[in-house]
């Protein structure tokens, strides 16, 4: 779960984190020994990193931030059920 302290909103995060930088294969390198898995978009400049649990992925974040000075993050997070109609 994650919590939205700006509005005070409760999440769920499937433990990925998106990394938008354009040397995906470089990314997947540094991230291949730190994560579950590692799925690269060249196309797209983004990877997306799936951890196996919200606490590791703080510390990918930073060796990525470390390594690569320009990347950019996003965490997908779901805040509210999605109901067909």
């Amino acid at each position: 779960m994650v919590v939205r302290s700006s509005d005070n909103v409760v999440g769920i995060s499937t433990n990925d984190l998106v990394v938008i930088h354009p040397d995906t294969a470089a990314v997947r390198q540094v991230a291949a020994g730190l994560a579950k898995s590692v799925s690269a978009y060249p196309e797209m400049g983004v990877t997306v990193i799936h951890a196996g649990g919200l606490d590791q992925l703080a510390s990918i974040k930073a060796t990525l931030a470390t390594t690569f000075p320009t990347v950019k993050f996003d965490l997908p997070v779901r805040y509210g059920n999605i109901q067909p109609k």
